[in-house]
């Protein structure tokens, strides 16, 4: 990377070790499997999943934040070079943090401290200052946590070389039909929790596009351009508006640029069932 990129290597430290810190809170070889709960326990000593985020929403202008850790762990969101926002989980495990006013987009990592262990959430948190959120996840696609319509797609990432994974809402366990330039391209499967990601087979040229997901009762088409992401030079992350809603650019722990077009509802249109 440029000189830019290293006088500023102290700054966003936070950011770039999140690969690391994954990395060192994975499964150790001999490690008991989780039970159901998510909770395995070997020697007297208990293994949890790493904390999850289920839902963003806007409350008086302030993002509110939701999910999962480990009982009564301390859940931390922290921006590159900033403050951490702090939250109690309860002994169920669940937590919720307000956060302040945003006034541009931002992203955060997300770990929860449990019993001396610091464990890291799945990629990075994305708020925006309209309440939208997202877990952005390297190479592939991201996963909405504000509310989505069924069949809605809620974003579109690409990589350097054009690669794409369209993801969004459908009723659970629905098949949903992916179409790109108006042919059939790919097709998967709405998870329990209704949210699909769909990778499609081949690579995007430069230029405009136009991509539906149909399912029985429900679809939504998306139109928008595909151009390969500048380099980095002013932190991790760079949003600016864009035809589909919201562009993101944004380093990957790998050290690549990942692009994530966050879907609004205004720029998505229902196609005819």
């Amino acid at each position: 990377m440029g000189r830019n990129w290293r006088s500023r290597a102290e700054l966003w430290a936070p950011v770039l070790t999140i690969a690391a810190i994954l990395a060192s809170c994975g499964p150790k070889a001999g490690a008991p499997a989780p039970q159901a709960d998510g909770v395995a326990v070997e020697a007297g000593k208990a293994y949890h999943r790493s904390p999850e985020v289920g839902a963003v929403r806007l409350e008086a202008g302030r993002p509110v934040m939701s999910g999962r850790a480990a009982a009564d762990a301390e859940v931390r969101l922290a921006a590159p070079g900033g403050e951490p926002s702090l939250a109690k989980a309860s002994t169920a495990g669940e937590w919720s943090l307000e956060m302040p006013p945003l006034t541009a987009p931002a992203i955060f990592g997300l770990s929860a401290e449990s019993d001396g262990r610091r464990l890291q959430g799945e990629g990075y948190v994305l708020l925006t200052p309209q309440g939208e959120g997202a877990l952005l996840r390297s190479g592939s696609g991201a996963m909405r946590l504000d509310a989505l319509a069924p069949g809605q797609i809620g974003a579109i990432d690409l990589d350097g070389g054009g690669q794409a994974v369209v993801s969004g809402a459908a009723p659970a366990g629905l098949t949903v039909t992916i179409y790109l330039d108006r042919k059939r391209t790919a097709e998967g499967r709405a998870d329990a929790a209704g949210r699909f990601s769909i990778a499609l087979p081949q690579a995007l040229s430069a230029g405009p596009h136009r991509v539906e997901a149909t399912g029985m009762r429900f679809g939504s088409a998306v139109a928008f351009q595909r151009a390969t992401a500048a380099a980095l030079t002013d932190g991790p992350m760079r949003a600016a508006p864009a035809a589909a809603g919201l562009q993101v650019d944004w380093l990957t722990p790998g050290g690549g640029v990942q692009t994530t077009l966050i879907v609004r509802p205004s720029t998505a249109a229902e196609t005819p069932q």
